[in-house]
């Protein structure tokens, strides 16, 4: 890696940052942050088909342990903050290559184009792509190569899903409970052991898991129109953020309790939402 030529990339975005675009970027990175990522899928489970979401929940999963074993099988180091002003640090931890932020987004941002074969959100995707890692560089958070490797790797890992691993994992989504209960049980162990420090992320995933397993009965088929998914989603979504801050309130904040709030709340996602959209005949 030619670090002249890495810190001269960093400092002409440094010599450009004015207080707005460091507000600007800072809200840019967070669209490539976990956080985003943990918001947005459940919402896709209320609006697109099952399927469809199951891809991007489980590209995501695996894309951010490779992305981990990646980081500490290189163990290659951030922008030094002795020679570059680095901002929003705490968006930026651990090895620098490849850049997570990069990865993630392409395989997410990529996803909708894969599956909806529209140019607009291929448009779209790259804008968002670009956007996210230009962030990465402007906040001083990684080099140009940990962005670059970290597209690269992303439509990689995403071509290498979808001709490898998409097929079998698509039937996770139609709800054999044979299938379904020791991938749920499996994940829900895994959970506990905080494998890429994703034990919430493995817990809620469990619960999903299960619960399309057994709601396989329901015959429930979501209804079109942009007013029954906005109610879907303004439903699903509230009565998840209940959940979530509720049951912190009544079982407490643990590791091994969020475990099990993140997996109930797994199964309300998949599950008790379709009996309540059923009722509501949304």
């Amino acid at each position: 890696m030619n670090l002249s030529f890495e810190y001269s990339i960093l400092n002409f975005f440094e010599s450009i940052r004015t207080p707005f675009l460091n507000s600007l970027f800072i809200g840019i990175t967070q669209l490539g942050s976990f956080d985003f990522y943990v918001t947005v899928i459940p919402i896709l489970f209320f609006i697109i088909n099952e399927k469809i979401a199951y891809r991007f929940l489980f590209r995501l999963i695996i894309c951010y342990g490779l992305n981990t074993i990646l980081k500490n099988a290189f163990k290659l180091p951030r922008p030094s903050k002795e020679l570059i002003d680095v901002l929003f640090e705490e968006s930026g931890g651990g090895y620098g290559f490849p850049s997570g932020h990069a990865q993630n987004a392409t395989v997410f941002w990529l996803s909708f184009y894969t599956e909806f074969k529209r140019w607009i959100f291929l448009i779209i995707g790259l804008i968002m792509i670009f956007l996210i890692s230009i962030s990465r560089l402007y906040l001083g958070v990684h080099f140009f190569m940990d962005v670059v490797g970290g597209i690269f790797i992303g439509i990689v890992f995403l071509f290498l899903y979808i001709y490898l691993l998409q097929k079998p994992l698509d039937k996770v989504s139609v709800g054999n409970i044979k299938i379904n209960l020791p991938i749920s049980i499996i994940l829900f162990i895994l959970s506990f052991f905080n494998l890429f420090s994703m034990a919430t992320l493995f817990a809620a995933t469990s619960g999903m898991i299960l619960g399309t397993g057994i709601s396989s009965n329901l015959n429930y088929q979501m209804k079109n129109g942009i007013l029954k998914t906005i109610i879907r989603v303004v439903i699903g979504v509230g009565i998840l953020i209940l959940l979530r801050f509720g049951l912190k309130i009544i079982i407490g904040e643990t590791l091994y309790m969020d475990i099990i709030r993140y997996f109930i709340m797994g199964i309300w996602i998949t599950f008790f939402s379709k009996i309540l959209f059923k009722f509501l005949k949304i």
